[in-house]
């Protein structure tokens, strides 16, 4: 019973495994520095900067980061 986990677990474990990959082009795609991207969340600019270059993460700054890749493109600066 140990391999019958559900497919929605793969695909949670493929999505962590590459938010760091989704941060950063979610944030160019929207046209944000780091800094501008941690002015509009509780994460701070450092914490993003590392967890984009491959740092380990606290997984309350993971979930943040998760959401606001998720949200819509409505804070894009031109």
């Amino acid at each position: 019973m140990a391999d019958d986990k559900p497919a929605a677990y793969d695909e949670l474990i493929d999505v962590l495994t590459q938010l760091r990959f989704l941060v950063r082009e979610t944030r160019r795609r929207r046209g944000l520095s780091i800094r501008a991207t941690a002015a509009q969340l509780p994460v701070s600019h450092t914490v993003i900067s590392r967890f984009e270059e491959g740092a380990g993460i606290q997984l309350s700054n993971a979930i943040t980061l998760l959401r606001w890749v998720a949200a819509p493109d409505s804070g894009r600066e031109d």
